[in-house]
C-alpha cells in the first residue's frame, strides 16, 4: 500500500469528518493446505485446524468480493495460509469478479500449481503482482528446503514473462521471494542471476526467517554468517546493478531485521493526545486479513480464535464489530493484541514506513490555518536552502500527489 493512498483513506474516518470506510486492501487466506512441505513453514508448528471442513465455502468467498467492492476495497492479496492455488478454481472466479469491479490483486504462491491456461486467463484481469516463493537459486538448494518445486516454479515464471511480452503488458510484475537462511546467505548474487535469466523486470526480495521451533532454528544464520552478511549483500547489490535487477537487499544491512524478527515493535509508544495520528499502527483502519475459517483481523500476521468471522456475518459487520474496535483502541492504550507486539520484521518495516507518513499528515491536518501556513513556509525555506529549487519542486509535486 502506498503511503499517499493510506493517508487519503485515513482522512475518511469519522475523526476527520467522514463515514467509516472499508479496508483499502484485504489479505485472503483461502486455505491452509499446501502441496509442498517447507522446513521453515508455520504449518510445522501451528496447532490450529487445517482441515477442509473448517474452510469457508466457495459461495461465501465469492459474496465477499461483492461486499468488499461495496465498501470501496481496492486491492486483495491471495496468501492462502498454505498455497492459494490449492483452491485455484475459486481463486480464478474471484479474480474475474474483482476485475469487474476494477479491483486489483496480488498472488503469493509457491508457483508450482499454475497451468498455462490459468496464466493466460489472469492477463489483463488486474493481477498486479505474482510473488513466487523460491528458496534457492538452483533445484538442489531450493528443493532441500521446500521439498521440491524449483523447476516447475521457474518454468511458470518464464511462461508469465512470455505472456506479458506477447500481449505487451506491464503486469503482473514478477517477484522471486526467498527466505534468508543459512543455506542461501552466500548465494544472493546467484538469485540475481536467476531473476535476470527469467526475464527483464523480475525482482528479487528477501524475507527474514521467523524462528519458532527447532526446525526453523536449524536454518538460522550463525553469528559468523551474520557478520559476513553485509559483504554478501553488497556483492548481490553490485550484481543486481550490473544486470538491472531490482532487489530489497539494502533493507537487510540493518541487522535488527534479522536479530529482532519478532520484537521490532517494542520501542514504539502510542499517544492518544494527538488523535489518530498517535496510533501504534494503521493496519486496523486500512487493511483486513481473513483466515480460511472466515475470522477477520487487521493484517496477515493476525491469528486470534476470539475474532469475529464473516461465515455468518457481513464484511461490514465484522469490520466495524466489537473485535476490530477493540484492536483499534489497543493501538492507543498500550494493549494491542499479542500478534501486534510480535510483529514480524518483514511486515514491521513496511507498516512503519506507512505509519510515519500517515501520522505526519494527520498531525498537519489538525493544525490551524495560520499554523499550517507558517509551518509550510518554514519547511519550504528549509528545503530551498538545503536542496535548492529542484528539491523544493520535488516536494511540491509529492504534496499534490498526496493531497489531490
Amino acid at each position: 500500500m502506498e503511503p499517499a493512498s493510506a493517508l487519503q483513506r485515513m482522512r475518511r474516518w469519522p475523526e476527520y469528518g467522514g463515514a467509516p470506510p472499508g479496508p483499502e486492501r484485504i489479505s485472503l487466506f483461502l486455505t491452509n493446505k499446501c502441496n509442498l512441505h517447507c522446513r521453515h513453514c508455520w504449518r510445522n508448528w501451528a496447532d490450529w485446524d487445517r482441515s477442509a471442513a473448517s474452510e469457508l465455502p466457495d459461495d461465501r468467498w465469492l459474496r465477499l468480493v461483492d461486499e468488499a467492492a461495496a465498501m470501496d476495497t481496492r486491492h486483495c492479496i491471495f496468501l492462502g495460509g498454505g498455497e492459494p492455488l490449492v483452491r485455484r478454481a475459486l481463486m480464478m472466479r474471484m479474480i474475474d469478479k474483482m476485475a469487474g469491479y476494477n479491483m486489483t490483486s496480488w498472488i503469493h504462491t509457491n508457483g508450482t500449481l499454475f497451468t498455462q491456461e490459468m496464466m493466460d486467463a489472469v492477463m489483463g484481469k488486474g493481477v498486479m503482482e505474482v510473488i513466487f516463493s523460491i528458496d534457492g537459486p538452483d533445484a538442489e538448494t531450493n528443493d532441500a528446503i521446500r521439498g521440491g518445486g524449483f523447476e516447475k516454479a521457474v518454468a511458470n515464471m518464464r511462461y508469465f514473462t512470455t505472456c506479458k511480452n506477447r500481449l505487451a503488458l506491464e503486469t503482473p510484475g514478477l517477484f522471486l521471494n526467498a527466505t534468508l537462511t543459512n543455506v542461501v546467505h552466500d548465494k544472493l548474487d546467484r538469485f540475481v542471476d536467476l531473476a535476470a535469466s527469467i526475464g527483464p523486470g523480475v525482482k528479487v526480495f528477501l524475507s527474514a526467517l521467523i524462528v519458532e521451533d527447532e526446525a526453523t532454528a536449524r536454518l538460522a544464520l550463525s553469528p559468523e554468517q551474520k557478520a559476513a552478511l553485509p559483504e554478501r549483500l553488497h556483492r548481490g547489490m553490485v550484481r543486481a546493478r550490473e544486470l538491472a535487477v531490482s532487489t530489497n537487499f539494502d533493507r537487510f544491512l540493518d541487522g535488527k531485521i534479522i536479530e529482532d524478527t519478532m520484537d521490532m515493535q517494542r520501542d514504539i509508544r502510542p499517544s492518544r493526545k494527538i488523535g489518530l495520528s498517535g496510533a501504534l499502527c494503521y493496519e486496523p483502519w486500512l487493511s483486513a486479513a481473513i483466515l480460511p475459517d472466515g475470522t477477520l483481523g487487521p493484517c496477515c500476521a493476525f491469528f486470534d480464535p476470539k475474532a469475529l468471522s464473516i461465515r455468518d456475518l457481513s464484511l461490514e459487520d465484522v469490520w466495524m464489530g466489537d473485535y476490530m474496535q477493540r484492536v483499534r483502541e489497543g493501538m492507543f492504550d498500550g494493549r494491542p493484541p499479542g500478534y501486534c507486539v510480535r510483529c514480524p520484521s518483514n511486515l514491521f518495516v513496511d507498516k512503519e514506513h506507512i505509519r510515519v507518513v500517515v501520522s505526519k499528515g494527520l498531525r498537519q491536518d489538525r493544525e490551524s490555518a495560520l499554523e499550517k501556513s507558517c509551518s509550510t513556509a518554514r519547511r519550504a525555506v528549509g528545503i530551498l536552502v538545503e536542496q535548492g529549487p529542484a528539491g523544493l519542486m520535488r516536494h511540491i509535486r509529492q504534496w499534490f500527489r498526496t493531497h489531490c
